[in-house]
């Protein structure tokens, strides 16, 4: 959406259901709110097709369930300059 210069929204919470920037579909499960979305277009003649895609999905080493992504602010720190400062003392 950025290249298109459209907002950026979060409509998933941390704990994977849809939170209120979801509309209709707020407070739905994750794998629900999907099944939901796709009943929706159905209904009101927007969907031509679903057809299965492969694609990769990482999986939590400790839950050994899927890892979705979110949009997030980030930070990084150039930690070369830092390990030399600490070398040095």
């Amino acid at each position: 959406g950025q290249r298109h210069g459209l907002p950026l929204i979060t409509v998933m919470a941390k704990d994977g259901s849809m939170n209120s920037e979801a509309g209709r579909f707020a407070g739905l499960d994750r794998f629900e709110a999907r099944k939901a979305v796709v009943a929706a277009m159905e209904e009101q003649g927007l969907l031509v097709k679903v057809e299965p895609h492969r694609h990769s999905v990482p999986y939590s080493d400790r839950g050994k369930v899927p890892v979705e992504p979110l949009l997030s602010t980030q930070w990084f720190v150039k930690a070369e300059p830092l390990a030399a400062r600490c070398r040095e003392a």
